[in-house]
């Protein structure tokens, strides 16, 4: 046996032409749907942020009115609880790196813990296991 690769016929090439643009359009696609997604965050944060401040300003004119309703600031107050809750502080960098890295298992271990756990004890049953038989030559100098 000399040789054994071989050219590709036509049709192989055409294969893996299509199996290539399909691939490309795939991630294009994703990356269309993130920017998207993306977006959409933005326009709900940037409406939270407002209706926040509007209801602050709102807070603000019912504690200087002293004929204000104390049950209209406690829902005033309620309600900038929850919206305070929901508006994001991370910035659009921070959720696209969220969005993109793997997410990690805080129950997986590390390599380190994996390799300790795999680590073999040393047993009498089977010498090569253990330290107390290694029989290397010492060095001499």
């Amino acid at each position: 046996m000399t040789n054994l690769s071989r050219s590709r016929t036509q049709q192989e090439k055409l294969l893996a032409e299509e199996i290539s643009q399909q691939r490309e359009a795939k991630r294009i696609a994703r990356e269309q749907h993130l920017n998207r997604q993306l977006k959409m965050a933005e326009v709900t944060d940037i409406a939270k942020i407002e209706e926040l401040t509007q209801l602050r300003r709102e807070r603000l004119k019912l504690i200087t009115d002293v004929n204000a309703d104390e049950e209209d600031l406690k829902k005033v107050n309620k309600r900038i609880k929850v919206l305070e809750g929901k508006v994001l502080n991370s910035s659009l960098e921070d959720d696209v790196d969220n969005i993109l890295k793997p997410h990690k298992s805080r129950k997986a271990l590390s390599l380190r813990q994996l390799a300790e756990r795999a680590k073999l004890q040393g047993s009498k049953d089977n010498p090569l296991l253990d330290s107390h038989y290694d029989t290397d030559i010492p060095e001499t100098e």
